[in-house]
């Protein structure tokens, strides 16, 4: 899966001239669970140097004919409170059968 991991994004530089891009570090993924559909659920830490942050990202993975990566489709959780909410909500909505 490294190959599925290893595109990076670009991101406008400061300074740059020309609409010259700055592409970002890849990400270093801590832990990847195992796929949910059409969903990839990862902690991923930024390589960011001082501003590093570990995140919780689910994640759609596209596979068509002219792309083949992660789209905009999903979240990030960068907090454990968030994470628990998330859990709690799921929680609930397995308890009052809300989903069948």
């Amino acid at each position: 899966m490294a190959d599925e991991t290893a595109m990076s994004e670009t991101a406008p530089s400061t300074g740059a001239s020309d609409g010259e891009r700055k592409a970002r570090p890849d990400p270093v993924i801590v832990r990847e669970f195992p796929t949910l559909g059409k969903y990839r659920i990862r902690v991923v830490k930024s390589s960011a140097g001082p501003r590093a942050s570990t995140v919780l990202d689910v994640r759609e993975y596209a596979k068509g004919p002219s792309f083949e990566g992660f789209t905009r489709r999903g979240i990030r959780l960068a907090t454990l409170a968030e994470v628990r909410a998330l859990r709690d909500t799921l929680e609930a909505i397995e308890r009052e059968v809300l989903l069948k």
